[in-house]
């Protein structure tokens, strides 16, 4: 069996999710499908983009915190209203006050993520409850590791894991289920 696509001459292009034209700060997945169609308009077949996994602050891609966790900056702040999870998001006015601070976009888009997290998980009823219970349970053999290990590294100040305290660094047992409670 021969695979016609390998063998045609194909055109193509490389554009990080985080550089699509729209979002507060960065692109996201908000803009992908107006890119997608841009891209078959233009008879491009074939779009690279860089990981997808969360960051460190400095936002490269090539050093992300996890090989299976996406980065919560790529979701769409519109998908999140179109889910009724994101009501009366600040108004794009408080991006430059926060600028102005020092902050940066980011700041923006944690709030409107801090909002849509706070919705949904006031509402048990919502539709995507199922769904979100359904990725916990298959994915537990990473996801309880990369929630501890976000949580320790927040609670270390996001200093490398290498700098935190010996007993977390070691990952001494008693001290790990002591930081899942208080944590």
């Amino acid at each position: 069996m021969t695979n016609t696509f390998l063998q045609a001459r194909v055109s193509g292009i490389l554009l990080p999710v985080s550089a699509l034209p729209n979002g507060p700060g960065n692109g996201d997945f908000d803009g992908a499908i107006p890119f997608i169609d841009f891209l078959v308009s233009a008879g491009v077949g074939i779009w690279q983009i860089l990981p997808l996994g969360p960051t460190h602050e400095d936002r490269s891609p090539y050093l992300c915190l996890s090989a299976h966790a996406g980065n919560p900056g790529y979701i769409g702040l519109g998908w999140l209203q179109n889910q009724q999870l994101l009501f009366n998001p600040p108004e794009q006015s408080d991006l430059i006050e926060t600028r102005k601070k020092g902050q940066g976009h980011s700041c923006y888009r944690q709030q409107c993520l801090t909002m849509a997290f706070d919705e949904f998980y006031s509402n048990p009823q919502h539709p995507l409850w199922r769904q979100y219970d359904q990725f916990i349970h298959r994915h537990t053999f990473w996801l309880n590791d990369f929630a501890l290990f976000m949580a320790l590294r927040l609670a270390a100040g996001t200093k490398a894991w290498n700098h935190w305290q010996q007993a977390w660094r070691d990952r001494e047992h008693g001290a790990l289920a002591e930081a899942v409670v208080d944590l």
